[in-house]
């Protein structure tokens, strides 16, 4: 599965605009919008009427790390606007982390409980365990009433931090489809807002809001673009360990590790990395990722074209599909350097964006990609997806640098 981007000619409506009905924000709550073709969405009896095309849920700063509850369930919205006023606790860890540039998608309201209930227990104790549940007490005190605990299937990546601290969650696909194509007719999103963690707030976080936010999308279905496959994997021949990083079952490799190979071992011709192959051939399996990395292997050593294994990852060559995103993703947070340049001058943003890859642009973006660093020959990654029609890419660019994107 790949979150899918639309084709070209979708990208004059590739912004919507979620603003919470007006006058309803409290004084000091965020503003939160889905702009559509560089326009805020108007709400119409209390519903905004998107295109179906994608867009970008958008929250002013300052408020805490953004996350997203989504369903399609009748009365959704109305189970999440009753969450508000009220404090709000929710087991860290609970939320999920999605594909980048999709909503996943709930068919059910948002599972809440007035505190630690005889229901929620009966149903969650034995998950929670005695740590978190006697965790609780202490939360509880400090606050006046009994919180309401929500459980489950908050959304917290891939959201882009802008320069302004606006937080941006790009859209292209609902769950697996993309929302050209999606016959899904209405969504109702509950917004929540996550503090900084800090020591004394774990196992148990507070959240703020929800600001809950109704869309309905009208129009025809749309053509997408299929699926990209690049068709120059790298080549790493046919030796066993090669064909231990392609193994699914990456302890495989790990008995290797353990038996004294070098995770930082390089091919003779090119200079590829143990890392570099798995990243960079037609399948990728982000356990043997992990695997390498928990051995030791450097994550940001050069090929001889002065590549690193994220610039081989966003290279996209093979199959897009959840296991590559999720290997790029962990490669960021384990902290691969995602404005390093290779011999040509080019980061790996460069990289994503020739290969016409926006969920890996996405990703670099919200994990520190620099969108103003340029090139060898100097020019920027806006002036290089401008130049190769990246028409998706061209415009997340114009989201994070908050322009207007031309209709």
């Amino acid at each position: 599965m790949r979150a899918i981007a639309t084709r070209r000619s979708l990208l004059a409506g590739l912004m919507a605009s979620l603003v919470a009905t007006a006058g309803a924000l409290a004084a000091g709550q965020p503003d939160v919008e889905i702009v559509q073709s560089g326009q805020v969405v108007p709400i119409v009896d209390g519903v905004h009427v998107l295109r179906r095309a994608p867009f970008v849920v958008k929250v002013a700063g300052g408020v805490g790390a953004m996350s997203v509850f989504t369903s399609t369930a009748p009365g959704a919205a109305i189970v999440a606007g009753d969450l508000r006023g009220r404090h709000v606790l929710a087991p860290v860890g609970t939320g999920m982390a999605v594909l980048p540039l999709s909503l996943h998608l709930q068919d059910k309201p948002i599972e809440r409980y007035d505190g630690l209930s005889a229901p929620m227990l009966e149903r969650w104790g034995g998950v929670l365990g005695p740590d978190l549940v006697g965790a609780y007490g202490a939360e509880r005190a400090g606050l006046d009433g009994e919180p309401a605990v929500v459980l489950g299937g908050r959304q917290y990546s891939t959201v882009i931090r802008r320069a302004d601290d606006a937080q941006l969650l790009p859209v292209f696909s609902l769950g697996e489809t993309a929302v050209g194509r999606s016959e899904v007719a209405s969504i109702s999103l509950a917004i929540f807002f996550d503090p900084v963690p800090s020591p004394g707030r774990v196992p148990w976080t507070r959240l703020s809001g929800p600001e809950v936010v109704v869309a309905r999308f009208s129009g025809p279905p749309s053509t997408v673009r299929p699926p990209a496959f690049d068709g120059r994997p790298l080549d790493c021949g046919t030796s066993g360990v090669v064909r231990a990083l392609q193994d699914p079952h990456w302890q495989r490799l790990e008995r290797l590790l353990r038996d004294g190979l070098d995770p930082n071992l390089k091919s003779a011709k090119g200079g590829s990395t143990l890392l570099m192959c798995a990243v960079g051939g037609v399948t990728v399996q982000p356990g043997v990722v992990g695997a390498l990395l928990d051995a030791g292997a450097a994550i940001d050593a050069r090929a001889a074209a002065g590549e690193t294994a994220l610039h081989r990852a966003v290279r996209g060559a093979g199959q897009r599909d959840a296991a590559r995103l999720i290997a790029i993703d962990l490669l960021l947070r384990r902290g691969a350097g995602p404005n390093i340049r290779d011999a040509a001058g080019d980061t790996p943003l460069f990289v994503a964006i020739e290969a016409d890859y926006p969920e890996a642009v996405a990703l670099l973006l919200a994990h520190g990609a620099d969108p103003k660093q340029t090139d060898g020959a100097g020019g920027t990654p806006r002036e290089r997806s401008a130049r190769l029609v990246r028409s998706e890419i061209v415009w997340l660019l114009d989201v994070v640098a908050g322009a207007t994107p031309l209709p």
